[in-house]
């Protein structure tokens, strides 16, 4: 489900005017099962890798914190570690460098080629893996204390707002808002409302007109001049920045 999509269109409204609808005890439940609807979109078996990483680091995050000696604690954060980047190794950058390989050594064909295109990489795992693992560390660095429920903490890590384009938000600025109360009567609403029209403006205007410019190029270098490189690569990072993070931010506030 991409932000700027038909089928957000339906979803914001709904998740919006049931949560406002419920008593503060539900709206987590409501928030965590929205978020992982919004991922299931996207691909439903990849809802078990973020269960995993969910409940492997809550579980580290609890034994760190019961753990007498420190060496026991190290061991602990030393699972979440490995499981953490092991997963971002075995699902995002393998692709990548047998990518980068094949071409570098000319031997991708057109079977292989097909093959490459066909993985999917899961949705904002890089966001949710790293915001996971902070929780941890921050752990065992005595910052905090973990949490006791694993609903608030699967809904910390699965918020759909910043799933799928970021920021990473550490767990003691996301994660009281949760049990805040919040009131409808103090939304600022002519904040809400110049917010998300700048965020989609820089995301449907700029950014996605970007991308008419950009992607021809980045599929094509051997078509075009140093210079023209320079420029679009300029022209990518505006890209990213419209398409990536104004839309997220902006939801958070709402």
């Amino acid at each position: 489900m991409l932000f700027n999509s038909l089928h957000f269109v339906y979803f914001l409204p709904i998740v919006f005017t049931l949560y406002w609808s419920l008593k503060h005890q539900w709206r987590w439940a409501l928030l965590l099962l929205a978020s992982y609807y919004f991922y299931f979109s996207y691909n439903p078996w990849y809802c078990l890798l973020l269960l995993g990483t969910t409940c492997i680091d809550y579980l580290a995050a609890k034994k760190i914190d019961a753990a007498a000696e420190q060496k026991n604690k190290k061991r602990w954060l030393v699972l979440s570690v490995i499981s953490n980047i092991g997963v971002l190794v075995a699902f995002k950058y393998s692709i990548f460098f047998l990518n980068s390989i094949l071409f570098a050594s000319n031997k991708i064909t057109h079977s292989s080629y097909e093959m490459l295109q066909a993985f999917i990489i899961p949705a904002g795992l890089s966001f949710y893996t790293f915001q996971s693992l902070s929780y941890t560390i921050d752990v065992y660095r005595g910052k905090y204390k973990p949490t006791d429920s694993l609903g608030f903490f699967a809904l910390y890590v699965s918020f759909f707002p910043h799933m799928v384009a970021g920021p990473i938000v550490r767990y003691n600025s996301l994660m009281p808002q949760f049990y805040q109360t919040q009131f409808l009567s103090k939304v600022d609403w002519g904040f809400a409302a110049r917010a998300i029209s700048w965020g989609f403006f820089k995301k449907l205007v700029i950014a996605d007109r970007l991308s008419e410019i950009v992607t021809p190029v980045f599929n094509n270098v051997d078509a075009f001049s140093g210079a023209t490189h320079l420029l679009v690569g300029f022209l990518f990072v505006v890209q990213v920045y419209c398409d990536l993070y104004l839309v997220t931010q902006i939801l958070q506030r709402v």
